[in-house]
């Protein structure tokens, strides 16, 4: 198979962002590498999406240590990037990924329009025995689920638009506050600017009050008249 498509924002998926905090660019390398090979080795004789490539060669071409790619395959085939069967890495979803008008076989096409042909793994990667039970990782991917939820959820409340205060959250915010600012006249200076402090959007209008509050002064009070000297004396 000459090429085959991937999904633009791939790099944005949770199991990849996974991969490059682990392992950075190598892991990342890894994984397109290992896509690339299995999608070359794909035709209307081989169907098998199984990986030739042993951990040696990953290697030497990545210009990787051997057991480095050994740990980054382990943990990718842990998360569900590939699939390890009897010693043989695959990646069953890229047949997922194929379409009609990728080839002009007609086999592959029969292929296509089934999906249902046996998928029996060839030649063979081995990976270290525990490859294919890791239960610490696969809580460690449920624990970040939950994270990535939170973090949009972060996002959206920054994002949130501002909504100008009424004259009676101004009074009540002053009132608390215990400051001298006149509320309707905080009001008016800025809703005449569009609710902007130079050429910036207000996002936090009490913070405006506060600023208010210290150029604003407590009122003088009145001072006692003196009496003429010598007067009622």
């Amino acid at each position: 198979m000459k090429w085959f498509k991937h999904q633009s924002d791939a790099r944005n998926s949770l199991k990849l962002r996974k991969v490059r905090r682990k392992y950075g660019a190598d892991g990342y390398a890894i994984y397109w590498f290992c896509l690339e090979a299995i999608a070359y080795e794909v035709d209307k004789d081989n169907l098998t999406f199984d990986l030739k490539e042993d951990a040696e060669t990953i290697g030497f071409e990545l210009c990787i240590q051997e057991k480095t790619v050994e740990e980054i395959m382990t943990f990718m085939v842990s998360i569900g990037l590939f699939e390890s069967s009897n010693n043989v890495i695959t990646c069953l979803k890229l047949a997922e990924s194929m379409d009609k008008s990728m080839t002009n076989s007609p086999k592959m096409r029969a292929w296509l329009g089934e999906r249902n042909l046996p998928i029996e793994p060839t030649s063979v990667m081995t990976l270290p025995d525990n490859a294919k039970t890791c239960p610490e990782l696969e809580v460690e991917v449920e624990v970040e689920v939950e994270v990535e939820v939170e973090v949009e959820v972060e996002k959206i409340k920054k994002t949130s638009r501002f909504t100008p205060p009424s004259l009676q959250d101004v009074v009540q915010y002053c009132c608390e506050r215990k400051n001298y600012v006149d509320p309707q006249g905080f009001i008016d200076h800025y809703s005449a600017s569009g609710w902007m402090r130079g050429k910036t959007k207000i996002k936090d209008w009490k913070a405006c009050v506060r600023t208010w509050e210290k150029n604003s002064a407590a009122p003088a009070q009145p001072q006692e008249r003196k009496k003429p000297r010598g007067f009622g004396e």
